[in-house]
């Protein structure tokens, strides 16, 4: 008991003798690079560990930890517990919170405890109007704010011992709720009933960081020491699985089409090609945060020494650096892309700083025309094997009309799948002859991808055991299938499109996004269209 008492007022004074030091250190704007103004402060009242912007810019929650009652085992004394808050980012004033402090004034229980250097992440709906954050080891609940009807509530008890929820995402659609345990399990819950309505095991051991996709196919979850899970969120099965040594409390960010993932682990940020799951580039330098910025141009990574380095994504340069002196625990853009928000677990009383950068969205890229012969080589980096050469070349500085006019004689949606064959290929599975068997299982292969989810409904049908056996073994092969490199190259080419953004390149977006709803293709230039669409600073 006074072992528990020690360790309390221990903490409680570090605390005290971190924000002493904080208010007489001001952040400085800059180093040699981009300029940019001095940031404006706004106070948590608590160390911050993570922030979340709504989509629509108008709100930014963060939280953290603050001691509360320790209300565990029925013992006394204090121990860290969870708190959260939500401002309003027009008029920075404080329009949410839910922390010991103001729970005390309410007579009301803490909202679960959370161990010391745990990264709780909290998640905006795509609409913006509900906030999700996760309960502790206590109670082991998700929590809800609604914007417009106020006040907060809990759902998504598990059943068996607590193991808590250390992340929550919003499905794209909005209407799911996905957390992740420090026990490895995923759960979904019915965000209107509250009801729980699958789990995924992706054979992780502790989930430290969980983050959906853009498109919203792909879960990304890491645990505590080097392993990072590519999760099929439509069926649970792990797409590809990926390693980074010492990613205990990982950051992960995807880029706004979805292509690129970030982690971090061991002070460095690596970026993966999700297509294939290889390596594009590592860059060593404490980072323990990362944002990506909204147009998919600049990533932000925060280090452990307090400096945010600032990279162009085109040709992998470094713009420019922010420095505040603190530890940056976690890193934000607002979607207009005009201001970076940063935060840490040490700076004081919770200082979360408005960075305006809008230096950044203002850059033009240096064009020139290229050779014909020079378009297909580039073009044919586009499909190889090498990530990093590939991303070289989606970044090449071609200029806009013979870019477009070179990739439309190359790019056509995928053709709509022939619903009646399909189902003739899927009966023919359950012939009395073989031959007839395997040759609709070939055909059935040759589709691709795009025929995933007719093969997933027909197995919620009860099928014969050999149809259920050829079903779920083309599940399998197609999840595993690496892209062919005619596929790599019109998938990335996508992003080339949407970095040239020029009307010519956004009609030719179009045409691929009226493809088949389930391809690939089409869902990322519908993404990327819903990225361009997006005001622009400096654009009408």
């Amino acid at each position: 008991m006074h072992l528990l008492r020690l360790i309390a007022s221990m903490a409680a004074l570090a605390l005290l003798v971190t924000s002493a030091v904080a208010q007489t250190e001001r952040p400085e704007s800059h180093r040699p690079g981009l300029r940019f103004p001095a940031p404006v402060q706004l106070e948590a009242g608590f160390p911050v560990l993570c922030v979340a912007i709504s989509p629509d810019g108008k709100r930014l929650a963060c939280t953290g930890t603050e001691f509360g009652p320790l209300g565990l085992f029925g013992l006394r004394g204090e121990a860290l517990q969870s708190a959260v808050q939500v401002f309003d980012l027009a008029t920075r004033k404080l329009v949410f919170e839910d922390r010991p402090s103001a729970r005390r004034r309410r007579g009301a229980t803490g909202h679960g405890w959370t161990g010391a250097g745990a990264h709780h992440r909290l998640a905006f709906s795509p609409d913006g109007q509900t906030l999700a954050w996760p309960g502790g080891n206590q109670d082991h609940m998700v929590y809800l704010w609604h914007a417009t009807r106020g006040g907060s509530w809990g759902m998504g008890r598990a059943e068996g011992p607590p193991a808590g929820y250390s992340s929550v995402c919003f499905t794209a659609d909005g209407k799911t709720v996905i957390s992740s345990s420090w026990k490895g399990v995923i759960r979904l819950w019915d965000l209107v009933s509250g009801q729980m309505l699958r789990t995924i095991n992706p054979g992780l051991g502790e989930i430290s960081g969980m983050v959906l996709s853009p498109t919203g196919t792909l879960l990304a979850c890491a645990d505590r020491r080097e392993h990072f899970a590519l999760v099929d969120l439509a069926t649970g099965e792990v797409h590809r699985r990926l390693t980074h040594p010492g990613a205990d409390s990982c950051c992960m960010a995807f880029s706004p089409e979805g292509t690129v993932l970030v982690t971090t682990g061991s002070g460095s940020a690596r970026l993966w090609d999700t297509l294939t799951g290889r390596l594009i580039r590592e860059v060593d330098d404490q980072v323990i945060a990362v944002a990506f910025a909204p147009d998919g141009q600049t990533l932000a990574l925060g280090t452990s020494t307090g400096t945010i380095h600032l990279w162009d994504l085109e040709n992998y340069h470094q713009l420019g650096e922010l420095v505040n002196r603190h530890s940056v625990q976690t890193l934000a853009f607002t979607p207009d892309g005009q201001t970076l928000v940063s935060a840490g677990a040490l700076q004081g009383s919770g200082t979360i700083l408005l960075w305006d950068v809008r230096a950044l969205t203002g850059r033009k890229r240096p064009l020139r025309d290229l050779p014909a012969g020079e378009l297909q080589r580039l073009w044919t980096d586009l499909g190889g094997a090498n990530a990093a050469a590939a991303y070289r070349a989606i970044g090449a500085p071609a200029t806009a009309k013979p870019a477009v006019l070179f990739l439309r004689e190359r790019l056509r949606p995928v053709p709509a799948l022939d619903t009646q064959r399909l189902g003739r290929l899927i009966a023919d599975l359950d012939s009395d002859q073989f031959v007839v068997r395997e040759q609709a299982t070939a055909s059935l292969l040759q589709f691709g991808r795009p025929v995933l989810a007719s093969l997933r409904k027909a197995l919620e049908a009860p099928p014969s055991l050999e149809v259920r056996r050829r079903l779920e073994q083309l599940v399998k092969q197609l999840q595993e299938q690496d892209p062919s490199a005619e596929e790599l190259q019109t998938l990335r080419a996508v992003e080339v499109l949407g970095q040239i953004g020029t009307p010519e390149a956004v009609q030719l977006l179009q045409a691929l996004s009226r493809g088949e709803p389930e391809a690939e293709l089409t869902r990322l230039a519908t993404v990327t269209l819903q990225r361009l669409a997006r005001p622009q600073p400096g654009k009408p």
